[in-house]
């Protein structure tokens, strides 16, 4: 049997509408498990809480995202397979940045971004990177 896909995801702690949009889409084909996260930057008890609730390790419970994505790149054996980000909007491009520029794949929840020029520049970096980046 294939292991299955292992992913990160950023906001979207308990309660959140969307983070809990995105982790039941991504559990229909338990293809996919959810390994590492940062729920909330601005509430490390709800952060921890929410982590605990899906079984997440503390040690890749992230108190920022800039946090996990350098902790999550140093990573070899267990690397995530792609990042969900869902975040407040304001957020998105920054933190698809962050991690595209440490090789990993996206999906970002919409809006991408707020300028075309950010648009075309996650796009140029994904490209770079050779890595997927998806926009719900």
């Amino acid at each position: 049997m294939e292991r299955k896909l292992r992913y990160g995801q950023i906001g979207g702690t308990l309660g959140a509408f969307i983070g809990g949009v995105h982790r039941k889409a991504i559990a229909l084909n338990e293809q996919a498990e959810l390994v590492a996260g940062c729920f909330s930057a601005t509430n490390p008890d709800n952060n921890r809480k929410c982590a605990a609730h899906y079984g997440i390790a503390p040690e890749r419970t992230y108190d920022n995202y800039l946090a996990m994505a350098d902790a999550e790149a140093a990573i070899t054996e267990d690397r995530l397979d792609f990042i969900v980000i869902c975040t407040p909007n304001r957020f998105h491009y920054e933190e698809a940045k962050a991690f595209l520029e440490r090789g990993f794949n996206i999906v970002c929840e919409k809006p991408l971004c707020f300028t075309v020029e950010q648009a075309e520049e996650l796009c140029a970096l994904a490209k770079a990177k050779d890595v997927l980046f998806c926009v719900t």
